[in-house]
């Protein structure tokens, strides 16, 4: 679990990185035009097995048109469970991890805020982990992992913008997530739900 909030950490800090570098630099030769793009990082949360999930998203768009954006998204989430799915755990932790492409049109555009529509697929990984860290020799051993399920997914969703100052809004977006796919454990439809975010969105497309 350590080994996979790192993993996230760095394609999140690689994601910022080239967003930033291409909004400041990423000018066309020819034009001399800033490059239309979008990067947002969010905090996040959704219901799974009954219990909120915590944790984090992330989008970065390039526009084809004014309105019309396609880029990479990221949504994890993680916590502890109450249930075992049939494996001896004293206290699973169920991990979220969501890989996706973005298609965003933005429906109202004005100078205070801006209404965007949806359209997210990919692949999502679950896993099953046990908690509990055990300490031996002067080392962290971490158990393997126990369980996964994969699914493809189609989410459409919605968010509003708003307009702090320069590039900078603050966006908050509610979705759904359809999930396609066979369970190694629990049930798919239990994953199944709505997902919010609230976060900061890096914009020079207006």
């Amino acid at each position: 679990m350590k080994q996979s909030k790192i993993l996230s950490a760095i394609v999140i800090c690689l994601i910022v990185w080239q967003a930033i570098s291409l909004t400041c630099f990423g000018q066309t030769s020819d034009s001399n035009k800033e490059k239309p793009l979008s990067f947002e990082i969010a905090l996040a949360r959704t219901n799974i097995l009954g219990i909120t999930f915590p944790g984090m998203s992330a989008h970065y768009i390039f526009f084809l048109t004014k309105r019309l954006g396609t880029g990479l998204s990221l949504f994890t989430v993680e916590n502890q469970v109450n249930q075992n799915f049939g494996f001896s755990l004293t206290n699973p932790q169920l991990l979220y991890n969501q890989y996706g492409w973005i298609n965003q049109f933005i429906l109202l555009n004005n100078n205070y805020f801006k209404f965007k529509l949806n359209i997210t697929n990919g692949l999502i990984q679950i896993r099953i982990l046990q908690d509990s860290r055990q300490y031996n020799s002067g080392q962290y051993i971490f158990p393997p992992n126990l369980g996964r399920n994969f699914y493809y997914f189609i989410e459409p969703g919605t968010d509003l913008s708003l307009h702090l100052f320069s590039s900078l809004y603050l966006t908050a977006g509610v979705n759904y997530r359809f999930l396609f796919g066979k369970s190694n454990f629990s049930d798919r439809k239990e994953f199944q739900n709505t997902s919010f975010i609230l976060g900061l969105t890096l914009m020079n497309n207006r």
